[in-house]
């Protein structure tokens, strides 16, 4: 088990617990999950992702200064993936995570107070264009020295849109999830992928954007037209390692479920009520599992309480 001593206030912390055991799908055969208790005495629990070679990971960001505890358990039960410590969390000056404060300025604030007026710039394929060679880093300078700082990119990535249909620029393979398009394995991640989305996040945070994660791209698209294979626990494996890898971010601003949630559930766009109702669910359960407390977004779509 190997994790940090200090982390300083608001930025990513990780753990990381291995394991001898050999399991069919790591991904979806166990669930490694921590508790981080603040010295207020809050308890935030934070979901773990496996990252190949019998590794776990645990990434937090922690919201106060001072001693903290961790424990790290899985389920199934397995003793080389239980840990706990403690650590400690120094301060430093930061503008924090992007709150919402409707009726204030501009109707976010960050938590240092610093009021924010975002200008954004939808840019959907941002982590397929680096992975096929794209230099996506000049591209991202140039808007922000025009004023943009916040960017809407989708984490799955897709080999078809109309009306262009095939992109020319694809020239790896981007699939998100293990198999292949016409055999899937959603039991599985494609761990290059997700490697390679996380030094993106990095940069664009360094670059000093926020970033508006789509979870599902379009409703248009597999497998997310296809929910007879695409099902409800694939989707929640899906979101849920989604959050346990990105939600520590600082950089990250919105979870976006679900790019114009109306194709849900089978690709055709058009309101019906079976639509809110999987938006409702589904924001309610990304309020319940991710931790940090981003801002949830849902085009076109309800207001999801708090």
């Amino acid at each position: 088990m190997s994790g940090p001593d200090v982390v300083a206030y608001r930025m990513v912390g990780e753990w990381e617990v291995a394991s001898s055991r050999k399991y069919f799908s790591p991904f979806a055969d166990v669930l490694v999950e921590a508790d981080f208790t603040a010295p207020s005495g809050k308890v935030s629990t934070m979901p773990g992702f496996y990252d190949g070679d019998g590794i776990w990971r645990v990434r937090f960001n922690p919201s106060e200064t001072g001693r903290w505890s961790y424990r790290i358990r899985s389920r199934p039960h397995n003793d080389e993936l239980t840990a706990s410590g403690t650590f400690e969390v120094t301060p430093r000056e930061t503008k924090g995570f992007l709150k919402a404060t409707p009726g204030e300025a501009w109707g976010f604030h960050f938590e240092n107070g610093e009021p924010v007026f975002l200008l954004g710039d939808t840019v959907y394929d941002v982590f397929g264009m680096a992975y096929c060679g794209g230099d996506t880093r000049s591209f991202l300078e140039r808007r922000r020295s025009q004023g943009f700082n916040l960017i809407r990119a989708r984490v799955p990535m897709s080999q078809f849109h109309p009306p262009e249909g095939d992109f020319e620029w694809h020239t790896r393979n981007m699939w998100a999830w293990g198999g292949s398009r016409s055999a899937p394995r959603f039991d599985l991640f494609n761990l290059d992928w997700f490697r390679h989305v996380d030094e993106q996040i990095r940069m664009i945070g360094e670059l000093g954007f926020g970033i508006e994660l789509i979870m599902e791209g379009w409703g248009f698209e597999f497998p997310f037209n296809h929910r007879t294979w695409f099902t409800a626990e694939w989707e929640e494996l899906w979101m849920r390692y989604l959050i346990a890898r990105f939600d520590a971010f600082p950089a990250v601003y919105f979870w976006t479920p679900l790019n114009e949630y109306e194709y849900y559930p089978n690709g055709d766009w058009h309101w019906k009520p079976v639509s809110d109702r999987w938006a409702l669910r589904v924001g309610r359960w990304i309020k319940a599992t991710a931790p940090h407390g981003h801002i949830l977004s849902m085009h076109n779509g309800p207001v999801i309480p708090p």
